[in-house]
């Protein structure tokens, strides 16, 4: 390319150095060790909205999905999580586009796991990233079709 354009057409500074720990898709990622964590400010923003909203006394679904948005990290790194979180999405789903409503006893139930599994962060840190080949069963199958 440097060829055909000139030596002023590459900008270097566009291009990030190599190292062994880089952050990617929210998550720090270290190549040496194979490992994955969750940076602790993703942790404590979760935190903080999971017990913002369970201190609610009813919710709009922005408020939730806000809430399934911080948690996407923790049901990627966990694997009992992906199952709260997929029922928490589906109560979402269920939710009108506008308005308040109250949160479905089920779904308080479902953040008060994570709230509690979101106040060990050390479990967060060092995860292989040979879990995340591993991918599970959905629980719901949408077939679609021509009418």
């Amino acid at each position: 390319m440097a060829t055909v354009l000139g030596p002023s057409s590459i900008n270097e500074l566009k291009f990030t150095p190599w190292a062994t720990v880089n952050k990617a898709l929210g998550l720090m990622w270290n190549t040496d060790y194979g490992c994955v964590s969750i940076p602790s400010k993703n942790i404590q923003k979760a935190t903080n909205r999971v017990t913002r909203l369970l201190s609610s006394s009813t919710t709009m679904k922005t408020s939730i999905l806000k809430v399934l948005g911080s948690l996407r990290h923790v049901a990627s790194c966990s694997w009992p999580a992906r199952a709260f979180f997929q029922q928490l999405q589906a109560s979402a789903n269920t939710l009108p586009r506008f308005g308040q409503r109250r949160l479905p006893t089920a779904a308080r139930d479902d953040l008060r796991w994570f709230r509690a599994v979101l106040h060990h962060p050390e479990r967060f840190n060092s995860i292989p990233v040979a879990l995340f080949a591993d991918s599970s069963d959905p629980v719901v199958h949408v077939f679609m079709g021509k009418r």
